[in-house]
């Protein structure tokens, strides 16, 4: 079907970006320690072709049921991806809320929605993250103010839905007095784009923002990245925070994967919160910290690059279990002790 024709039927793509393999995604983990190492690389396609097929299923039974022509579109390292480069000149200085999607950038600022056990949006973490006041200020060290003056800066996210996080960043540089050229997003919200132009033209009048994808338009319904579909992996599911904060959990990146049967998860946004789709890719999330304990060591709940919340409250004791021992407790209080047995009987990283 032509880019026409899918036009006309709004909301039948599903993209998914593949990250689960991103050099970029696992180097502060693989950095964190003298000697991790990842498993070879056919490790992840197996991943990979596990959560095609469970994608598959869940969307051959919403065919079935709701009568819509649903697709998926994968993008990204060893499929299509179709995001263009966020650097058009040389003379930019391009500023990237998303080190993974736009690696080529000459300064990152950290920021994430955060999300309790409710599926509500809170705040944003104190997890070893300073606050946007302060990244921009770090940003205009003198080294890179220099630079700054000396180019067009462009601020760079891969996806922008309401924008409240890319206005607020836009905000901080303007309160310094730094001129912010243009916004550059892969994807953003079809219904939001012309708010978020409004404040952003509000800030700077010449503003240039125009995303290469809007979501509402062209076909396209959601877009989400794979790692967010398995559990621990760096970056994965909404971030979380656990409502009555101690030190201990404020210090921990806790994250909801968007599988059935974690609270707070957006696993409606595909799988429509099926069972069997959480199950089996919790038992996949599962197999591979088995594979990484193998090659790694024995590795903690502690050295996981993402808490996997919010079921358990981090602890202490929780922290110093083993990862496959944690996630088979998770797995037994989500899902029963049945989807072990079955995992046993079916393993895909073989």
């Amino acid at each position: 079907m032509s880019e026409h024709d899918k036009s006309k039927h709004p909301g039948r793509r599903y993209v998914i970006t593949r990250d689960i393999d991103s050099a970029i995604l696992w180097e502060p983990w693989l950095s964190g320690k003298v000697g991790r190492q990842l498993p070879e690389a056919g490790v992840f396609k197996q991943m990979r072709r596990a959560l095609h097929e469970a994608l598959d299923k869940s969307l051959a039974l919403d065919r079935a049921r709701e009568g819509a022509d649903y697709e998926i579109e994968y993008w990204g390292k060893g499929g299509n991806f179709k995001f263009h480069r966020f650097r058009h000149h040389r003379s930019e200085f391009i500023c990237s809320l998303d080190p993974v999607v736009v690696p080529d950038h000459d300064h990152v600022i950290t920021t994430t929605r955060v999300w309790n056990e409710d599926g509500n949006k809170i705040a944003r973490p104190k997890t070893g993250t300073k606050s946007i006041k302060k990244q921009v200020e770090d940003a205009l060290c003198k080294e890179k103010l220099d630079q700054m003056r000396k180019k067009s800066v462009v601020l760079a996210d891969d996806g922008i839905f309401e924008g409240g996080t890319m206005t607020e960043v836009a905000a901080a540089f303007q309160a310094r007095d730094v001129e912010i050229s243009a916004i550059r997003a892969g994807i953003a919200q079809a219904e939001d784009t012309e708010k978020l132009r409004l404040k952003l033209t509000s800030l700077y009048p010449n503003i240039s923002f125009s995303p290469q994808f809007t979501v509402g338009q062209a076909g396209l319904k959601e877009w989400l990245c794979e790692r967010d579909f398995f559990v621990g992996l760096p970056r994965s599911g909404r971030t979380h925070r656990f409502e009555k904060d101690t030190d201990l959990t404020d210090s921990i990146q806790t994250g909801i994967p968007y599988l059935h049967g974690w609270p707070g998860s957006s696993a409606a946004r595909l799988s429509h919160g099926r069972f069997e789709f959480g199950a089996r890719l919790t038992s996949i999330s599962i197999e591979f910290w088995g594979v990484m304990s193998k090659l790694n060591g024995k590795l903690l709940v502690r050295d996981l690059p993402r808490f996997p919340g919010p079921r358990v409250q981090p602890s202490p004791e929780v922290l110093e279990m083993g990862v496959v021992e944690y996630l088979e407790l998770i797995e037994r209080l989500v899902y029963g002790p049945e989807n072990k047995k079955a995992r046993k009987r079916q393993p895909v990283l073989l």
